[in-house]
This record gives structure tokens, sequence and C-alpha cells, in this order.
């Protein structure tokens, strides 16, 4: 035990082992057994922990979707379009990333459909009319159907490990990307504010962008001035709205190439039952347009519920900044009736989301 122990500690003190794990390690994640069994048998401390590589380290990422969103501006001026952040996102994922997850799903969707083939064509040697089954007919059919739904449990599971990775990278250079501005703009009103001039100002916000040992010393000049540049829409973005960023990789693995599942399915569907498959067809239109304007209204109610939080989290701003006045005149009464009003509308519009959530979004999750 203690040297699994010590050999997971000098492993994580060098490199991360997925680095040097082989095609089967890989395959299997067999490349996490010794800190998972480590895990199972003492509390995992942060020196336990496999260093990050470089493609997931917050400063890279960050640095790059600066970057990239800076390119961008500069492109939309010339072209006089609005920008688009999610351009720039894509662009900090190498497109051998994209290239592989895109395989990953495209082999998913042809596992998937070959299982139920392979089924339907032995029961079909197994209920001939002779009496005897032939085993040498139906032991092809039974290793292709074990084939198959290992097949398809390893892309399904490795395509949502790499599309939930992106999802990670997406979230970590966002929620960087707006930490980073907050306190850079807030340098630069500290500095306005204390009078230095503008060779002053071009100096230390260079230095500032180049190491991080700046951050504190720029904190220290005046701790209301990042207090004023977070806004109630900063903090819901980053605490909310980013969150939903995380989830972006399971759902995008599920939901694209569904054409692909869609002209497989009708294919299958028409050689194994035939014209009688147009009535499911149809059927499967009218859900994909139910599922299409349930998820408009769904987003329209998110922005709505948005606002709320915002305004919500506006009110409980002003009543921390002034809690000396609250605490003096005794509105505690006012503001919490206030801030429970406010709480209902949000939650409101919530509950009428989540119907909407739950009836477009589950079946197609499941």
């Amino acid at each position: 035990m203690s040297s699994t122990k010590e050999r997971v500690m000098e492993d994580a003190s060098n490199k991360n082992p997925r680095q040097t794990a082989g095609f089967i390690s890989l395959l299997t994640f067999s490349w996490l057994s010794d800190i998972l069994k480590l895990g199972s048998k003492h509390p995992l401390e942060e020196k336990h922990l496999f260093p990050l590589e470089r493609s997931f380290q917050a400063k890279d990422l960050v640095d790059f979707l600066e970057k990239e969103w800076s390119a961008e501006v500069r492109w939309s001026q010339q072209t006089r379009t609005k920008p688009r952040l999610w351009r720039a996102m894509l662009k900090i994922i190498p497109y051998r990333e994209y290239i592989i997850l895109a395989l990953l799903r495209i082999f998913y969707s042809l596992s998937m459909n070959l299982l139920p083939l392979m089924v339907w064509l032995f029961l079909k040697s197994i209920s001939s009319g002779s009496s005897e089954i032939s085993y040498a007919s139906s032991l092809p059919f039974v290793v292709c159907i074990s084939v198959t739904s290992v097949a398809r449990n390893i892309f399904a599971t490795h395509g949502l490990f790499k599309g939930e990775m992106c999802s990670v990278r997406f979230k970590v250079a966002v929620v960087g990307l707006v930490y980073k501005k907050i306190v850079v703009t807030s340098f630069q009103r500290a500095v306005i504010r204390h009078g230095m001039i503008s060779n002053i100002l071009r100096t230390q916000t260079r230095y500032f962008r180049s190491s991080l040992l700046s951050t504190r010393k720029i904190l220290s000049v005046n701790r209301c001035v990042l207090e004023d540049s977070v806004s109630e829409n900063t903090i819901n973005l980053v605490s909310n709205d980013a969150q939903v960023i995380e989830k972006l990789g399971h759902h995008a693995f599920n939901a694209s190439f569904a054409i692909l599942d869609v002209i497989l399915a009708l294919i299958l569907l028409w050689y194994l039952v035939a014209w009688q498959a147009l009535i499911g067809v149809f059927f499967f239109v009218l859900v994909i347009v139910y599922d299409t304007l349930a998820a408009h209204k769904s987003g329209t109610i998110r922005a709505k519920a948005a606002t709320q939080t915002d305004r919500r989290l506006e009110v409980i701003k002003e009543i921390v900044s002034g809690i000396r006045l609250v605490k003096m005149y005794a509105w505690e009464g006012n503001f919490r009736k206030l801030v429970a009003q406010l709480r209902r509308k949000e939650m409101s519009l919530i509950r009428v989301r989540g119907f909407f959530y739950l009836h477009y979004l589950r079946p197609v999750l499941h």
C-alpha cells in the first residue's frame, strides 16, 4: 500500500500518466487505476493529484482566448459585423480534437444502428423452419452482436469524455477571461483615481499582464474599485451562465450528426419494416418540431429569468454595501420582502422553463 502511494505521488510530481499511457491504457482508462485505488483507501490531497497537461492550464487557455477574441473584434470591425464569442472559443481547441470527436460520433452512430440489425439477423437465423439450430450460421451473428456492443460503449465513453474535456476548457477560458478583464479594468480605474500619468499606466498594465505577482499590488491600491467593477451581471455570468458551458460537451456529442442517425434509422427501418415505417417517421418529425418550438420557448423564458436574477443580485449588492443604514433605520423587513418578491418571480419563470425542459430534453438525453 505504501509503495503504491509513493509511486502515485512520484508520478504526480513528474508528469501526467495520461501522456505516457499506451493504447490499451487509454482505451480502458487504466492509467487512473493507481489514483483511484489510493483514493479508495485514503482521502486524496492536492499533492496526490496529477499535474495538468499544458492544454488544460488556465493561464494558456485565457491568453489564447484573449488573443482570438481580439482577432475576432478586429475582423468584425473590418467586415462591419458583430463579433461572436463562440467563434473565438472554438479556436482554442485544436482541429485534431474536433476530428477525433467527429470520428468517435460517426462510429458510435454506425455501431448503434448496426446492433439492432445484427439482433434481427440472429433472430431470423434461429427462427427458421428447421427443427435444429445451426450453430455455424448463428455464431457469427453472436460474435458481431458482442463486438458491436463493446464498440458502441467504447465510442460513447471516449466521445463523451473528450466532449466534457473540451467543455471544461471552454468554461475555464471564458471565466478566466472575465475575471482578467475585471482586474485589468479595476487597475486602470485605480491608476486614474490616484492621478498617475499615462506612461506609468502603460508600464504597469504591461507588467500586470506579464506577471501574476502584480495582482496583489493592483488589488491593494483600492479595494472599492474592484467592487465597483464586479456588477451583478458579472456575478450571474460566472456563477450561473458559465456553468451551462460545462454541459455543452455532453449535449453536443448527442446532438451532433443527428441527421446521420436519422438517415441510418430510416434505411434500417425501410429494410426491416418497409413502408409501414413511415408512420413512425411521421411521428418522429412531429416530435422534432415540438422539441424545436419548446427549446425556443425555453430559451426565451431563460432570458427573462436571467433578468430577474440580475435584478435580485443588484438589490442584494445594495443591501450589503449599505448594511449600516439598513440596520440603523431597521429596514431589514422591507428589503427581505423585496428580495423574496424578486425570488418568487425568478422561481416562477424557472418552474415554467423546467416544464419545457423536461418535455423536450429528457427524451434526447435518454
